[in-house]
């Protein structure tokens, strides 16, 4: 069977709203795609939250729809949340705004058999992005 990838992005606006996109792909059939509103309050609306969002919206969907044993690459074009997720890298300080979706995503990850993550060029990961900023429109 083919990989399932997931190509993720958040994006923020002027610290007052943020949104989310996302696109699931096995081989060259869509699964799922979806974007919206990050449903955070004016102080947390970051690109990192927006970022974790976009990630944990991703891995939800993936669990609920059974593909927590297919092979699955993430694709996201933030260093912090790849890293975080996929090469150790830890959140310091718990009081960050996306602190809690760090957490959250952590916890899911491992629940998948065989699931890496790669950065991608911000270019590369053009239909996600354009996907966050749909989202920002969202009310």
């Amino acid at each position: 069977m083919k990989k399932i990838q997931v190509y993720f992005d958040g994006a923020a606006w002027l610290w007052k709203k943020c949104g989310y996109g996302l696109i699931i792909k096995q081989g060259d059939t869509w699964l799922h795609s979806e974007y919206g509103r990050v449903p955070v309050d004016e102080a947390q609306s970051t690109c990192n939250v927006a970022e974790h969002y976009a990630l944990n919206r991703a891995l939800v969907w993936l669990l609920k729809n059974g593909y927590e044993n297919e092979e699955t690459v993430v694709y996201g074009d933030s260093k912090l949340v790849i890293s975080q997720m996929f090469r150790g890298w830890q959140c310091r300080d718990q009081k960050l705004p996306y602190a809690f979706l760090f957490r959250d995503n952590k916890a899911l990850v491992p629940v998948f058999s065989n699931i890496s993550g790669k950065l991608l060029p911000r270019e590369k990961n053009k239909q996600a992005d354009e996907l966050s900023k749909l989202g920002i429109e969202q009310s």
